[in-house]
């Protein structure tokens, strides 16, 4: 830092900003500090400004006057005149602490101490206002909120540590629901200012008028890309965000003597850990017992809030509530509150017996118009997939279904067809896609009711409308513990009567509940294969994810939001460019084929990984369907795709040297994007937690210096410091304490050497430890092509180790339908493999 002379004014913000005192820098060693740690995990850059100011005169309590107990009245600000231009400019700004006074007890001549922040620390004491705590906001906004309780008004200089895999986002676009930060106390604001460091993964500190909000992993960059947010406007609005760029300094100065130098291990293990506050519900808690849509605006109205149908046989659904074709059930309908007597006790009571419910009204004819007969949930919901048997679904479902009539003949009717098992078909289905906007006729039944989650079914009174006991075949499900074992978005489904000569054609629904009981935590790991025990632990508060069961789960503003929904971000459609493309005979399953490899860049790669369209151009658009081809990422290649050519197929689906090639997407929902991350300028796609862990793996990869002493310049908290030790290697600061009238700074810097690893996909583990399995297969099914229709393959490879004999077969077995569906029945074929 070259600067010929610093200038310290005190101003007196409530008197028209007037300077109090001008107080060149000649006494006493005046100290602006920045308090890190020495790592570069910490996301506080703390600073404070230290003087003594001398008394000349025989007053006593000179100063005095300056501790008023108001934080933010004295405004302290450090200029400095530039070397050999004589430009001031302001260096650090902050307030004088309000507490301190002290001087000794004497008459002249004397120094007194003052102590002047940024104001950060504070904040611990500071709540922010009661908007804060109510409703979505970006992060951003959330920044400027508490750092504008410091009292400082300064712009707010950002840049990611992470970005988006889809598109680029505008972190002004990154949205918290800030309700999260009062779910039992409310947090200061110092604690929201952690929370979103930590779960951004970046530092914060004040210079030259500027607060920096820098991602971790972009101090090893010289000049660092950023955006510019200034500080919200008197109506609150937060200014458009502008690009800028931070230009860093190179120092080649020296320590003088007594530097300490020592080595920090590199880190072996990183975990994040989410205390996500899941909802336990995964579906609304009265997605059957709810009132009609549009009651408040239509009280004729009957549409469920939650539910359509898709009928062939003329079925409806609709509110079910007492009396039929009354609602609400009581006239006058008695207030829900005051004091009636028990009245309200009696109105409670009714409803939970009369409704409203949801119903299904109308009949099909056999279990097979189920296909195409059912009530579905309009809004499905993702499930992060998990083998811990630990955590599971509870599933509770009830039924009834009015009975004809009420005579001795039909309840005894009715009984006997229970016994006889006449009422044992589907009345639930939860089914899973891969999508959200995957059609309901394309998921996946992933649970119904059969012989593993059996109704309980009686028939009982009932006086559902108000009019007396009626007779009902009721049916309950409870309590079924269910796995959802595979990620993905998923969906409830519920079927009509089957038309019965003892039962009414309406089935009403008075109980679904589905629920979630998972740890508080969730937890993700990323190792190193290195000889050392190090572990760096973060808990996060904010994370990236389609579930939308978290209060604290980041989301994506209304306009990125729209944006996805209407095509316009991410880009829809785009050419990519062929690294290399070969085309070679090989043998495969006995047949020779033709291999083709087409090298893929990065983006492209992970696109294609995420779901992104293959369309190929010669003369017309061809999409290409994923079972044509496999995505590889292993040497010498990198990242490839690969398709095996049938001698006589079709060219249609394989891919020629001269063809044009694009990647088109149709994912309509912010939700999916929510999950798919990056580090900063580096192609992958991860969940947001995994790529903090590469982030901090990163920052660490190897031995790093760390050089204590002080340096004969001043230092910034932008600086680098280059020296030759042990080779020319570059530096960052961790901890600075600039002593402006030596123009010396006591100095902590940490080596930079960031290693910015290509992770293996879908696996965080670099260089997995070696384990104690002997043989380790993987095995592939492969689809039928359309020239080979009736040919299923398995592609089964193996590795083999420390055993030099084999014998092992592998044996298919063919299935009359699809095996996880009910009625799907082993046949005669089968084939075995050695």
């Amino acid at each position: 830092m070259n600067v010929s002379s610093f200038e310290i004014q005190i101003i007196d913000t409530l008197e028209s900003d007037r300077t109090q005192i001008l107080e060149r820098t000649s006494f006493s060693n005046p100290k602006l500090t920045y308090s890190g740690q020495q790592n570069k995990t910490f996301p506080f850059f703390a600073s404070k400004l230290t003087f003594d100011m001398l008394v000349t005169t025989n007053d006593a309590s000179v100063f005095s006057h300056l501790f008023t107990g108001d934080e933010n009245r004295y405004q302290v600000k450090l200029l400095g005149t530039i070397g050999g231009t004589e430009v001031q400019q302001l260096m650090w700004q902050g307030f004088l602490l309000a507490e301190q006074f002290e001087e000794p007890f004497v008459h002249s001549n004397f120094f007194v101490s003052f102590v002047a922040t940024e104001g950060v620390a504070l904040l611990k004491q500071k709540t922010l206002s009661e908007t804060y705590y109510t409703d979505n906001k970006n992060i951003i906004e959330i920044l400027h909120a508490c750092l504008a309780l410091t009292g400082l008004s300064q712009p707010i200089y950002f840049a990611s540590s992470i970005q988006n895999a889809g598109f680029d986002l505008d972190f002004a676009d990154l949205i918290a629901d800030t309700s999260s930060y009062a779910l039992e106390n409310k947090a200061t604001a110092y604690d929201v200012l952690f929370y979103v460091l930590k779960s951004l993964g970046c530092r914060l500190f004040s210079y030259k008028g500027t607060w920096y909000v820098i991602g971790l992993n972009r101090f090893k960059d010289d000049v660092i890309s950023a955006t510019s947010y200034d500080v919200l406007t008197d109506q609150g609005v937060l200014p458009d965000g502008e690009a800028v760029v931070i230009n860093r300094s190179f120092l080649r100065n020296y320590f003088r003597k007594g530097a300490v130098i020592n080595l920090l291990p590199p880190l072996q293990k990183s975990t994040m850990n989410w205390s996500h506050n899941n909802q336990e519900s995964l579906v609304p808690t009265d997605l059957v017992t709810h009132d009609p849509a549009n009651l408040e605006t239509d009280t004729t109205d009957r549409t469920p809030k939650y539910w359509l149908i898709t009928t062939d046989a003329s079925l409806t659904i609709s509110v079910f509530v007492s009396f039929t074709n009354s609602f609400p059930p009581f006239t006058p309908v008695l207030p829900l509150d005051g004091d009636y007597f028990g009245a309200l006790k009696i109105r409670e009571d009714f409803r939970e017996q009369s409704g409203p419910f949801f119903s299904i009204e109308g009949s099909v004819s056999s279990i097979s118009n189920f296909d195409n007969n059912y009530a579905y949930v309009t809004n499905s919901f993702y499930v992060d997939g998990s083998t811990d048997l630990e955590r599971f679904a509870n599933l509770e479902l009830s039924w009834f279904v009015p009975l004809l009539n009420n005579t001795d003949e039909t309840v005894e009717a009715v009984n006997t067809e229970i016994g006889n098992l006449t009422f044992n078909y589907k009345n639930f289905a939860i089914l899973r896609s891969d999508y959200k906007n995957d059609s309901l006729t394309d998921a996946e039944v992933y649970v119904s009711d059969n012989a593993n989650f059996p109704f309980s079914l009686s028939v009982n009174e009932k006086d559902f409308t108000g009019v007396g006991n009626t007779s009902v075949l009721e049916g309950v499900l409870s309590s079924q513990k269910v796995l959802l074992s595979k990620s993905g978005w998923y969906t409830f489904v519920l079927y009509p009567v089957v038309a019965n000569a003892n039962l009414e054609n309406k089935k009403i629904v008075t109980r679904l509940s589905f629920t979630l009981t998972e740890p508080s935590i969730q937890e993700t790991v990323l190792e190193q294969n290195i000889n050392y025990t190090t572990e760096f632990s973060q808990n996060i508060f904010h994370s990236g994810t389609q579930n939308s069961q978290s209060p604290q789960r980041f989301l994506f503003s209304q306009d990125v939001s729209t944006g996805i929904v209407n095509g316009v971000d991410p880009e829809r459609t785009y050419t990519i460019t062929k690294r290399f493309y070969t085309k070679e005979s090989v043998l495969q399953n006995l047949s020779v084929v033709d291999k083709i490899t087409v090298g893929l860049e990065p983006k492209d790669y992970f696109n294609l990984k995420n779901g992104y369209q293959l369309n190929k151009e010669q003369g017309s658009t061809t999409v290409i369907a994923p079972f044509f081809y496999q995505l590889l990422d292993s040497e010498p290649d990198g990242k490839v795709l690969v398709q095996y050519q049938n001698e006589g197929s079709s060219q249609i689906n394989f891919i020629e040297q001269n063809d044009s090639l694009s990647l088109a997407q149709d994912f309509n929902y912010s939700e999916y994007w929510l999950d798919k991350w990056k580090r900063y300028d580096i192609e992958e796609s991860a969940t947001y937690a995994s790529i903090l862990n590469r982030m901090y793996i990163d920052l660490t990869k190897s031995p790093l210096y760390n050089i204590e002493g002080v340096y004969n310049l001043l230092v910034s908290p932008l600086d680098m410091i280059v020296l030759s030790y042990n080779g020319e290697r570059k530096y960052t600061p961790t901890r600075i304490r600039m002593d402006l009238d030596q123009n010396t700074t006591g100095l902590s810097i940490l080596e930079i050497k960031q290693k910015l690893t290509d992770y293996p996909d879908d696996n965080d583990q670099e260089n997995t430890p070696p384990s104690n399995v002997n043989i380790s297969i993987a095995s592939e099914f492969a689809y039928p092509s359309i020239f080979e229709q009736d040919i299923l393959k398995i592609n089964t490879s193996y590795v083999i180790q420390n055993i030099t004999d084999i014998s092992a077969s592998i044996t298919a077995q063919q299935y009359s339908g699809d095996p996880s569906l009910e009625g799907s029945t082993p046949t005669t074929t089968s084939q075995t493999g050695s």
